[in-house]
């Protein structure tokens, strides 16, 4: 309880006096695993807050949220801070920049985030905050919450310099059966038959012998990949350093992809004089990936081997050498993926920081911190020109591409650069011998730039790679944007004879992101924690013994969230064309709102930690309610305004949820050792109002997601089957399941029409739609195992989501073209003929798949064999990562989600890589 956390302001306070609740993470709790990623080494260490891996690519981007969805239109990821430095975690694709690459962009935000560019090796512990009044001194930037990183730094005494090195092993966990009849329906390959449609064309029931393939033994492989740190850090009475290079390199279980960062590290802290001190840290990181299109696309690895059928074989070439076409019109040949689709990108980062803490007299600390994030990522993409015809339609159907046309080259860059400067003052004073106080004052600046151009064009010679080099140019990109935003806060703190702690503060903020009326926001955060077990009653009862510890905490906080708000929304944007062999100014289709503002969230917390058995129990639970009010929604306007659309704060959302957490040492002894911690986080998500009864959005995936009122976000909104009393599904004469069909009355109200004869749903009416599936999980946790005996010792965590639905196109996908194990029943007989397509493009049901699983997220068994002459702590481990799913799971993985880091696409499975399991074998010591 004496330990001390940050909370946003420059002393920190100790956890004792806290009224919310923050998780914090250590270094060997993120280091037992096998993890290259910050979010990777926080998956179910810290409570509310659920990190998701959205792609199993080496550089794959992960997802976290604290408490649930804090927003609509814009981010719900928390604010990350590394040592005082704001910095930037989002997706920002200078790959992957085109769903089929023909300049038509889709929604989603899949690939790399930039968290990927710190080493873990580096952290020495994480804090995160997820409450409002935690994350209030934060302002119009912690809607979401905050997670707070602290590298490690020097200590007093002589150099120690610390070596590791590790190998890992990756691989497909888990594959997907593929149809194994020995027939197919419609001719032979060269004919009617060979179309993607032959399951669902019912007219076709004439059938060919083929030969089937399982293409994922093609795409997939064995990835070998290394990681290496050195660090050297010591110090004297007035000088401190830590200073650290690492390289790691790990190849992608999709042949030809890969992912490689260098990164350099130096943190310093020097004392001045007796009143002065300084601090400097330093971060530069170059990374490098081979990439494949992931997700969104029919041109990725996954979605290639998807939308064809598996009796195909991929590797005939024409006299030339040339890869030749599938056979099935349209379709791209896997293995032009594979060896002919190149996307590379590289990312060049510095993260700086500096600072100054004065102390002019007693009780009084002033210190002035100044952050710096800039860094430059460029992506190429280059597709040539095949020697087939490839379809331009999106699902592989229409006409086939004018061969001038074939080919595709993009360049993508994306530079960023922030600056934040804070400077606190803090002044500690005892007011009484009972009773002590501290006053904190603080103001801060931070000030962003960004720039993003694409060129892209398609028609390329033989050997042209360049953009410059394209017959037809697509219409690119040039988006610059800037903002800033500033704040000033105040807190006080009072400590009643360290018994009842009380904070309360307020932080106004402005931004030029803001319009005129909304320029500055006001947020207040109050907080109190009383320490029962503290008073003297309580330390004379025999039952301290036993129960040692109890501590009630309440708190209230407000926040904002301005990152759904562009820099210029609040002005009517005009963007140039050509026109009649001129320039002519075009209006953006979303009218301007000057009164726009940052959407407002609040959130009551109270909970109670407990302590048993000298602190070898202990038990923290919180329950928490936060709303989210003036929720930004984009909606369509009518068409005389001369616009289609406004942004306004039109809704709100809720939160509501509990999360308890365990720790407990069953067995201390000197040579034996067991420690336990569970986390479990129940969280009901809602939306409040948003103005209107449903709002669809279109996806790529074909997924239905829907925002109505009264549901959790993002549910999936669609058709489904007519079931009878006993719920079986019902059928026609023929054996095919029926769609339920009726009046929709409601968005989730309808009245259902049968035969009164047969039962059956009347098809002269229209399918009634209501909520099949919810991505939102009921519950989620985690449970970690240490034991340790002697020089020995043995880690496993196990995490569970559980009561979470996926759309999992990719399986509706591979029963469609024949390859999967549906088709297969009616290719064998076991269904009708003409079964699938009954239903196949109708009944959206069919595609909601049980995504709930509980993984062997980590397990590690390390060797201490202590000093050999000069070197210390040789220590020998081997580790695991996402070595087991307990699933019901039809695809790879359930954990994947195709829309990336979007707020609202979550839980849909539409050609992302699985994600792999890793083996390492590491070897570690100090000199």
């Amino acid at each position: 309880m004496d330990e001390v956390v940050v909370t946003g302001v420059s002393s920190g306070t100790t956890r004792k006096q806290l009224g919310s609740y923050i998780s914090t993470v250590k270094a060997d709790q993120m280091n037992k695993g096998v993890a290259s990623n910050p979010l990777a080494a926080l998956q179910g260490k810290a409570a509310g807050f659920q990190v998701t891996q959205n792609s199993g690519d080496p550089g794959g981007g992960f997802s976290a949220r604290g408490r649930g969805i804090s927003s609509i239109s814009s981010s719900s990821e928390p604010l990350y801070i590394v040592d005082g430095v704001i910095i930037n975690n989002a997706t920002t694709r200078v790959t992957n920049t085109s769903a089929n690459y023909d300049g038509q962009n889709f929604i989603g935000t899949i690939g790399q985030n930039r968290l990927a560019d710190i080493n873990p090796n580096d952290i020495e512990r994480i804090e995160v905050l997820n409450g409002a009044a935690a994350a209030a001194i934060y302002g119009s930037r912690a809607n979401a919450g905050v997670v707070q990183i602290f590298t490690k730094r020097g200590s007093t005494g002589a150099p120690v310099v610390s070596v590791s090195t590790s190998v890992m092993v990756s691989s497909l966990r888990k594959s997907v059966p593929v149809n194994q009849s020995p027939t197919k329906f419609g001719g032979p390959t060269d004919g009617v038959g060979a179309q993607t449609q032959d399951i669902l064309t019912p007219a076709l029931t004439n059938t060919t012998q083929v030969t089937r393939y399982d293409y994922n033994d093609y795409i997939f492989r064995t990835g070998i990949g290394t990681d290496n740190n050195v660090s050297v850090s010591g110090g004297r009475d007035k000088t401190k350093y830590y200073t650290s290079a690492s390289y790691y390199k790990n190849e992608g279980i999709i042949k030809n992809t890969d992912y490689r960062r260098f990164s350099f590290r130096v943190n310093l802290d020097q004392a001045l004089t007796d009143k002065l001190s300084f601090t400097m840290g330093l971060n530069f990181v170059n990374s490098f990936s081979n990439e494949k299109p992931d997700g969104n696309s029919f041109f990725s690895p996954l979605n290639s081997i998807n939308i064809i059928g598996n009796f195909h074989d991929l590797f005939t070439r024409d006299a030339l050498g040339n890869i030749k076409a599938i056979g099935e019109r349209g379709r791209v040949n896997p293995v032009s993926v594979i060896e002919d689709i190149k996307q590379k990108q590289e990312t060049n980062r510095i993260i700086a920081s500096t600072g100054l803490k004065f102390k002019p007299i007693r009780g009084l600390t002033i210190d002035y911190n100044l952050g710096i994030d800039q860094y430059a990522q460029r992506g190429e993409t280059f597709i040539p020109p095949f020697a087939y015809n490839v379809s331009d339609g999106f699902f592989g159907g229409g006409p086939a591409l004018d061969p001038t046309r074939n080919g595709y080259a993009s360049a993508g860059n994306y530079n960023f650069f922030q600056i934040n400067n804070e400077l606190n003052a803090t002044y500690q004073a005892k007011i009484t011998d009972k009773i002590s106080s501290t006053s904190q004052v603080g103001y801060s600046v931070q000030y962003e730039k960004t720039a993003y151009s694409l060129l892209q064009g398609r028609g390329l010679a033989p050997f042209v790679q360049t953009v410059n080099g394209a017959s037809t140019l697509i219409q690119g990109a040039d988006e610059r944007s800037e903002f800033s935003v500033s704040g000033y806060y105040f807190q006080q703190n009072f400590n009643l004879n360290n018994l009842f702690f009380v904070t309360g503060a307020v932080r106004v903020d402005g931004s030029s992101i803001f319009g005129k009326s909304e320029r500055n926001q006001t947020y207040f955060k109050g907080s109190a924690s009383y320490l029962i077990s503290e008073h003297k009653f309580w330390k004379e009862m025999n039952m301290s013994k036993v129960w040692n510890f109890a501590k009630l905490r309440l708190a209230y906080g407000q926040s904002g969230n301005l990152t759904g708000i562009g820099a210029y929304s609040r002005f009517n944007t005009y963007s140039s064309n050509s026109f009649v062999s001129r320039t002519s100014l075009v209006s953006s289709g979303t009218l301007a709102n000057a009164n726009v503002k940052p959407e407002r969230q609040s959130e009551l917390e109270v909970g109670i930690d407990l302590g048993f058995f000298n602190s070898r129990l202990n038990i923290q639970t919180n329950i928490y309610s936060k709303k989210v009010d003036d929720l930004l929604i984009n909606r369509f306007i009518a068409p005389t305004t001369g616009f289609s659309s406004l942004l306004d704060n039109f809704g709100s959302l809720e939160n509501k949820g509990f999360e308890v957490v365990i720790n407990a040492k069953p067995i201390q002894k000197k040579n034996f050792s067991w420690s336990v911690t569970a986390i479990y986080n129940h969280n009901r998500n809602k939306a409040v109002k948003i103005g209107q009864a449903l709002t669809l959005l279109s996806t790529n995936q074909g997924a239905p997601v829907a925002i109505i009122e009264g549901q959790p976000i993002g549910v999936f909104y669609g058709a489904f089957f007519a079931v009878d009393a006993s719920g079986n599904l019902v059928k026609n004469g023929v054996g095919y399941p029926q769609g339920e069909r009726g009046i929709q009355t409601g968005a989730l109200t309808y009245n259902v029409t049968r035969d009164p004869t047969t039962g059956l749903p009347i098809t002269t009416n229209p399918l009634v739609r209501r909520v099949i599936g919810d991505p939102n999980p009921d519950w989620t946790g985690s449970l970690v195992n240490e034991l340790s005996y002697k020089k020995l010792s043995f880690r496993f965590q196990l995490d569970a989501v559980q009561g979470v639905d996926v759309f999992n196109a990719d399986w509706r996908t591979r029963q469609g073209v024949g390859n999967g194990k549906e088709a297969e029943k009616e290719q064998t007989g076991v269904y009708p003929r003409g079964y699938i397509n009954s239903f196949y493009a109708s009944v959206e049901q069919w595609r909601i798949d049980d995504g709930s699983f509980v993984k062997l997220r980590e397990v590690s068994l390390s060797y201490v064999f202590g000093n050999f002459k000069k070197v210390r702590d040789i220590t020998l481990s081997v580790s695991g990562r996402n070595l087991i799913s307990w699933d019901n799971y039809k695809g790879y993985d359930p954990e994947v989600n195709s829309g990336g880091q979007s707020t609202i696409l979550r839980g849909i499975d539409f050609g992302s890589v699985p994600i792999p399991k890793t083996f390492s074998v590491g070897l570690s010591a100090k000199f």
